[in-house]
């Protein structure tokens, strides 16, 4: 046998595979990242990207519709496309003005040339451009009194619970929905960072000698504009 040229080969078929390995590790896969925001609450719409494609530059392709609710449809606003250096990051910048949009980017691969670009990954998301404050009020009802309260004394013998009711009704194809937001106990006025109020706010479980709390309760849009803000006293009796 002759052992030089088999460790010659062994040899070699290492290093190709080393190679193969290699070149494998390098190579990163396409990346389209893009980053929205449910609604802005600004004009001046800042939009972050990070892509990656097979070239010195990455290349994508963006259009923005806005909604038209009197045709009941998207009307296209812009198209065009952006190129950043391979693997970096960017932000696209809009100037909207209120409405509901959809923006589409497609990754742009190269095939044969700059001319003949095919798209590989789609980033699609709808959102609103909203600057103006709700406009609705809110109503508080509860399981121990008739009509809208609070309604004093109440009974510390039961149990109270609230039932909010916010009664704007904006319109979905151009402004953002609205949650109500409540602390109980304080009059420091809730954020959107905490969960919305639901149906039925239990003020307390009953069965004490008597009950003094406080609800503060606000209407805040998704895109955090301000609108109705309550501070009421519950007591019993």
């Amino acid at each position: 046998m002759n052992t030089g040229r088999l460790l010659t080969t062994i040899v070699a078929v290492a290093l190709l595979a080393a190679a193969v390995s290699g070149c494998t590790l390098q190579l990163e896969p396409p990346k389209l990242e893009v980053i929205t925001q449910p609604a802005y609450p600004s004009r001046n719409v800042l939009i972050p990207f990070e892509l990656r494609g097979d070239g010195t530059y990455a290349e994508a392709r963006w259009e923005l519709r806005r909604y038209d609710a009197h045709d009941g449809d998207w009307r296209l606003l812009e198209n065009r496309k952006i190129s950043v250096p391979n693997g970096s990051a960017g932000i696209l910048q809009l100037e909207l003005e209120d409405g509901k949009y959809q923006l589409t980017v497609e990754l742009l691969t190269t095939r044969g040339g700059p001319s003949t670009t095919t798209p590989t990954l789609t980033s699609q998301a709808e959102f609103y451009v909203d600057t103006q404050s709700p406009g609705g009020n809110i109503a508080l009802y509860d399981d121990q009194k008739v009509g809208p309260g609070p309604q004093l004394p109440y009974f510390p013998g039961l149990q109270l619970e609230i039932y909010p009711v916010y009664d704007g009704t904006p319109d979905l194809n151009i402004e953002s929905p609205v949650e109500l937001y409540h602390r109980i106990d304080s009059t420091v006025p809730p954020t959107d960072d905490q969960d919305p109020t639901g149906d039925t706010i239990i003020m307390w479980e009953g069965g004490e000698p008597s009950y003094s709390r406080i609800l503060t309760i606000i209407a805040i849009d998704q895109a955090g504009n301000i609108g109705s803000y309550r501070v009421e006293n519950y007591t019993a009796p």
